[in-house]
């Protein structure tokens, strides 16, 4: 029996349609190989774009979670001073402390200023005048400034003004004037804050390219707005309930 091979030796030359057909199907190995390569590349670029999704959207919220933290600790604050406002407890020995606090802090706020540099006098008799309606101090007549002696000097007569306008009011209309005046300053600092921590957190994740947690940075600066929030509730309650509206400036 005669065996037939159809094979093609090494030692004959390719015509050319046998090199076309065998490029031919080369190329189409290739191709093969290519797309399933492609394929392989492309799935593993989309699970790890979903893992980085994935991790991104965690953080996203994980921050989100706690700028509310920050928010929420000092919304509590705000409500539990508002409460003992609504509940009619009274007022009149957490606003003497106001007061003095506040004629504490601005002295202070004015006669901190870097070593070689000179106090604004007329700046700080500008915000004694705005905020307790005062003037002619004479702790402020001296070449030298004192604080210690101008913050008993603001503070005594801020307090004597207190008094006088308690009497021209009358107690109990006084008693429920302090009320209105912590209420309406309250709310308008307080939904002011709400719109500067918005804004903060809007933009605080341009820290992140400083090399600095968003957060953390949220925090910090959250605090020191509070803080300002804060003593501008207590200047604001302690200028509504001194100013003349109530009747001549003293």
């Amino acid at each position: 029996m005669v065996k037939m091979h159809f094979g093609i030796g090494l030692d004959k030359p390719l015509t050319n349609v046998e090199i076309s057909r065998k490029f031919k199907v080369s190329s189409e190995c290739v191709r093969k190989v290519i797309r399933k390569t492609i394929r392989k590349m492309r799935s593993k670029a989309l699970v790890n774009d979903k893992v980085y999704l994935w991790g991104k959207n965690f953080s996203i919220r994980k921050n989100v979670l706690q700028y509310d933290d920050v928010m929420n600790q000092q919304r509590e604050l705000i409500y539990a001073q508002r409460r003992e406002v609504l509940d009619g407890k009274d007022l009149k020995e957490s606003i003497l402390k106001m007061v003095s606090g506040v004629a504490e802090d601005l002295v202070n706020m004015y006669a901190n200023v870097p070593e070689g540099e000179n106090i604004d006098v007329e700046g700080l008799k500008l915000q004694i005048n705005t905020i307790f309606g005062l003037d002619n101090l004479e702790t402020l007549k001296t070449e030298e400034l004192d604080e210690s002696a101008l913050i008993a000097e603001l503070q005594e007569k801020a307090l004597n003004k207190y008094t006088e306008k308690e009497k021209e009011v009358g107690e109990q209309d006084f008693r429920e004037l302090e009320r209105v005046v912590m209420l309406k300053v309250v709310d308008e600092k307080w939904m002011n804050h709400i719109d500067s921590m918005d804004e903060l957190k809007d933009g605080i994740g341009l820290r992140a390219y400083g090399q600095k947690d968003p957060v953390v940075q949220y925090r910090i600066e959250g605090s020191d707005m509070f803080d300002q929030m804060v003593y501008d509730i207590r200047s604001g309650v302690v200028k509504l309930n001194l100013k003349s509206f109530l009747g001549s400036e003293s």
